[in-house]
């Protein structure tokens, strides 16, 4: 018995004295069981049996802001019969919608964020990324500092608007391939602070690492960061397929105690590694950066 509350005694000086230790394992294990989710409606089903918390779907195609108040209750019904949850939407708005250059119409772009946070709210989103490649595609002779400015006061009119609906909106990254304006965390980052302290940012991984981003970038932006999407570098593939180590970016997302969650934006075809393996994969990164 005396051994017992000597050792006891002996384990409660240590955690007083090194209180660092509880700590670092309380954040490391807080980490590595952050929600993971895909972006799949049709691998629902099979989601929540491999253990993925969250399903990512589309503002444009899943909230219909372009589509009658009927078409989107049906819709509406559907997604409430899906058995994993949807807080998160990415495709904010309708790639012909233009947000920067001389042709903008901010009654538009206002018209169809009224619609999309409306019913955001009633489908029990939380979370929209603006993520759109051809909206905030800068035309040729326009001047990128204009249009920066330009979807940094966009940004500024939408935030009271998803405020209202109780909607988080952040801005993602995307590599050269996709558009011309937003191609690293980091131009990103000043375009939303232009914004407003409100506005958020979605740090796309596998556009970082297209970019040759560096994952210091990370550490720049931790105040903002409130979202993060996966997908390996060559074929967009879900992790554990070709084997791409993302502990370098998740050791920085780590170490500035992130606690968003991560979505597998990739394409889950012949090849690819399925469901389980991926997430398993991921979460042993998530373990060992």
């Amino acid at each position: 018995m005396t051994m017992r509350r000597d050792a006891f005694l002996k384990l409660g000086m240590t955690a007083v004295a090194m209180p660092w230790l509880v700590s670092c394992t309380s954040d490391a294990e807080k980490f590595a069981s952050l929600s993971i989710g895909t972006f799949s409606r049709e691998l629902a089903p099979e989601m929540e049996k491999s253990g993925y918390g969250h399903l990512e779907l589309s503002v444009t195609e899943d909230l219909m802001p372009a589509r009658p108040e009927e078409d989107f209750e049906k819709h509406l019904a559907v997604l409430k019969k899906l058995n994993i949850r949807c807080q998160r939407m990415n495709n904010f708005i309708n790639p012909s919608i233009k947000m920067v250059g001389p042709e903008v119409s901010v009654d538009k772009i206002l018209s169809w964020a009224k619609t999309a946070f409306a019913r955001a709210e009633r489908a029990g989103v939380n979370y929209i990324t603006i993520g759109a490649g051809k909206p905030r595609k800068i035309p040729v002779g326009f001047e990128p500092d204009k249009a920066r400015a330009q979807l940094s006061a966009i940004f500024t009119q939408l935030l009271p608007m998803a405020h209202d609906h109780g909607v988080t909106l952040a801005m993602e990254n995307l590599n050269a391939g996709e558009t011309n304006l937003g191609n690293t965390l980091l131009e990103c980052l000043e375009i939303v602070e232009a914004a407003g302290s409100q506005m958020k940012l979605t740090a796309d991984i596998f556009h970082m690492m297209r970019e040759a981003e560096s994952p210091a970038s990370l550490i720049k932006a931790a105040s903002r960061l409130t979202h993060c999407h996966i997908a390996e570098r060559e074929k967009r593939t879900p992790p554990g397929t070709a084997g791409d180590d993302f502990r370098p970016y998740l050791h920085e997302l780590r170490a500035i105690k992130y606690r968003g969650a991560f979505s597998f934006e990739c394409g889950w075809g012949q090849g690819s590694a399925p469901l389980a393996q991926a997430i398993t994969a991921f979460r042993e990164q998530l373990r060992t950066c």
